[in-house]
């Protein structure tokens, strides 16, 4: 009797509860499990589920590759060019993920929660993370060339040398992360929140930074300013 109570209690535990993505509705799990599945097949095991777990590890998995990608670059040129994502994640809970190192090339991550998720030297080239929650997220050293974060929230996160040329960062939260070493150049921060950023060393050639808003950020080392700042409103001119 005692045996069977613990089974009718342990399977719901399990199944709703430590079986469940990070901050992800009960009822929206096994869909997200099966999509996942679907998605990264072959992927051996990277995703780890089991009791005390309830985040995504997938560190340095091969999650796009290269025939996948081939086939989403055919589907934009024949498009005119429009996005077309080589996995859809809009609006999905990954917080606390570990991607690091992992190829997210072309990904679609609109409005996904993903605070403190680690994607250090994750390859995040051309991805599209608009209104993304990045806040705390580790981004050190990824590659982002091309992305598109516009009004993404990255307030905290690490973006320390990341590469972010041509990436859309228009409207940006960016208050209080670190973008030391980053390479901006040619990306657009137009009307981005840089207050208490560290900019140090951070490359800006040809960047737009109309409207920025950077009071207290700090501007040290190799900074290049050769850039657009028509509105920009700083506390002092940078160095």
């Amino acid at each position: 009797m005692i045996a069977a109570l613990c089974v009718i209690v342990a399977v719901p535990w399990l199944s709703l509860w430590e079986g469940r993505w990070a901050g992800e509705n009960y009822i929206g799990r096994t869909d997200l499990a099966a999509d996942l599945t679907r998605d990264m097949a072959g992927l051996g095991n990277g995703v780890v589920l089991g009791l005390f777990k309830d985040r995504l590890i997938l560190s340095n998995e091969i999650i796009v590759g290269e025939k996948p990608l081939a086939e989403v670059k055919k589907e934009m040129a024949s498009r005119g060019g429009d996005f077309v994502p080589t996995i859809l994640f809009d609006d999905r809970d990954l917080q606390s993920a570990d991607l690091r190192g992992a190829d997210l090339r072309g990904v679609a991550l609109d409005r996904a929660h993903v605070q403190g998720v680690d994607l250090e030297d994750a390859r995040l080239d051309g991805a599209r993370l608009t209104e993304a929650e990045l806040q705390g997220a580790n981004l050190a050293g990824a590659q982002l060339p091309g992305a598109s974060l516009s009004q993404a929230d990255l307030q905290g996160a690490i973006l320390w040398n990341a590469r972010l040329q041509g990436a859309n960062l228009v409207q940006a939260h960016l208050q209080g992360a670190s973008l030391a070493g980053a390479q901006l150049q040619g990306a657009d921060l137009t009307r981005a929140l840089l207050q208490g950023t560290d900019l140090s060393d951070v490359q800006l050639q040809g960047a737009a930074l109309r409207g920025v808003q950077a009071d207290d950020s700090e501007f040290v080392g190799d900074f290049v300013f050769r850039t657009d700042i028509t509105e920009a409103k700083f506390d002092e001119t940078p160095i």
